[in-house]
């Protein structure tokens, strides 16, 4: 076993029992929504509108705004650093982890994120968004 193989199977281990944590009070599918957001974005997300972009697209996992806060605490500093209401990963390997649907040992990651699911989520709220008032301005022209 490399040196690198280890501290690549350390690295895992860390972001593998931060997200366990995390999942011990919130919804999984919150988490990964929330991770997926992040993974795709090509700029970081504001708070506010990683807030927005999950209650949009996934009502149903998200119950409370305070359990949305709540979770957003909880991955603060191991997984995700927030700064001026802006979030980002705390470093480029918790996104290399994410991405990677096997652990450096080969088991599966149970918290991978396939970064079309990132792009899905966006896509869906933004389509919420865009299609009432792409409507609304049909019908202007339709009278």
């Amino acid at each position: 076993m490399t040196l690198l193989t280890v501290w690549e199977q350390g690295l895992a281990e860390t972001y593998q029992s931060l997200l366990s944590r995390c999942s011990e009070n919130s919804s999984r599918a919150l988490i990964l929504g929330i991770l997926a957001c992040l993974i795709s974005t090509a700029i970081p997300l504001s708070i506010a509108r990683l807030k927005v972009l999950i209650r949009v697209t996934n009502a149903e996992i998200f119950a409370h705004e305070s359990q949305f806060d709540a979770l957003i605490s909880s991955l603060s500093g191991g997984i995700i650093i927030e700064e001026d209401g802006t979030l980002r990963f705390v470093h480029a390997s918790v996104k290399d982890y994410l991405t990677s649907p096997r652990l450096p040992d080969g088991t599966i990651d149970q918290y991978f994120v396939d970064r079309t699911s990132g792009h899905h989520l966006i896509v869906k709220s933004c389509l919420v968004f865009l299609i009432p008032n792409g409507i609304m301005w049909a019908d202007r022209f339709a009278r």
